[in-house]
């Protein structure tokens, strides 16, 4: 399968003035709104791409973050650095803040307000390594599965950024095209461990033979929304396979019904090294990389968060009172 190259996917900049700002182009808009996910090539500079690759190898090969938890293996118990199935790193712009002050960061922000309005905002970036030879696949989920709030919904979409070259045979992405028009399917802790850090949607909810892979070449990237069912592909190359991921959401709307599942884990190890890093005096640096972060919300789409959450907090209450009742009663029955 060759790699992504398709150009018409992408606003050249020779249309500049014609649409300024617009990074994606309306054919990119329309497979985006048919299929959920959109592949956009050579959306990074050479220079842009360089100054990332380097950045994130470097992290990976000195384990930067691993004490605070944000360096983990997500396919694993995590319990050896040396023997990480598949090694992430969340929120690596924490340690190298120039990761959203390249031109790729301005253009993912701007193609974000064109999927999901202008009041979207940046809201975390991770970078996963797929070590040569691995057998290992990341499993099928929707990113929606992973947010933990039940009556509030937040629309994401994310910017997955191949760091070299990537075939079929190097782990590619997978999608299943046009998921994120149905709704959020049951998922569960990899292997039913909740200290496995993944989480997966097994193909019992879905139909597996209408995945589509999608090979990349360095530098381009490919779009999808938060409810898109998506995978990769074992990396069976000789290689290792890196891919940088930022992703963006837009102001929360109250969820039309509770969520049936939320999972939630206290029981992973990054969760235990970071809880160590924080009561050893790691919270004073948590509290002044909280200060130095830039306000990246409009007062107005603040506002209308902070009241979406308080609604979502008195919907908990109602709920909760609700129950009681009926839980009152049942151990009437049952005493």
């Amino acid at each position: 399968m060759p790699l992504l190259t398709n150009p018409t996917l992408f606003a050249p900049s020779t249309h500049a003035a014609a649409a300024p700002g617009a990074v994606l182009s309306r054919a990119a808009l329309r497979e985006y709104a048919a299929n959920g996910y959109v592949a956009i090539p050579d959306l990074c500079s050479a220079g842009d791409l360089a100054q990332i690759r380097t950045t994130l190898l470097e992290f990976f090969r000195r384990q930067v973050g691993r004490d605070e938890g944000n360096q983990f293996d997500m396919l694993g118990l995590d319990v050896d650095a040396s023997a990480a199935r598949q090694p992430q790193i969340l929120k690596p712009s924490v340690f190298a803040p120039a990761l959203l002050r390249t031109e790729y960061f301005d253009k993912l922000e701007s193609a974000a307000r064109q999927l999901l309005g202008p009041d979207a905002q940046f809201s975390f970036d991770h970078s996963i390594l797929k070590p040569a030879r691995s057998a290992v696949a990341t499993p099928w989920h929707q990113d929606e599965a992973n947010h933990n709030h039940k009556y509030l919904r937040y629309r994401q979409v994310s910017f997955w950024m191949a760091l070299q070259d990537t075939p079929v045979e190097a782990g590619c992405m997978r999608y299943i095209p046009g998921s994120d028009r149905g709704p959020l399917l049951p998922h569960h802790w990899l292997d039913d461990d909740p200290r496995i850090h993944a989480i997966e949607c097994r193909a019992e909810n879905f139909d597996e033979s209408l995945a589509v892979a999608v090979p990349a070449a360095a530098g381009s990237c490919i779009a999808h929304d938060g409810r898109t069912l998506h995978s990769a592909l074992p990396n069976v190359s000789g290689a290792g396979r890196f891919a940088y991921i930022v992703a963006f959401t837009s102001p929360p709307v109250l969820a039309r019904q509770a969520r049936a599942f939320t999972l939630v884990s206290n029981d992973t190890a990054n969760l235990r090294r970071r809880t160590r890093w924080l009561r050893h005096g790691g919270f004073l640096i948590y509290g002044m990389r909280r200060l130095r972060r830039p306000l990246r919300s409009s007062p107005r789409a603040l506002w209308r968060k902070l009241r979406l959450i308080v609604r979502a907090a008195y919907l908990r209450v109602r709920a909760g009172r609700r129950a009681a009742p009926s839980t009152l009663s049942r151990e009437r029955q049952n005493p």
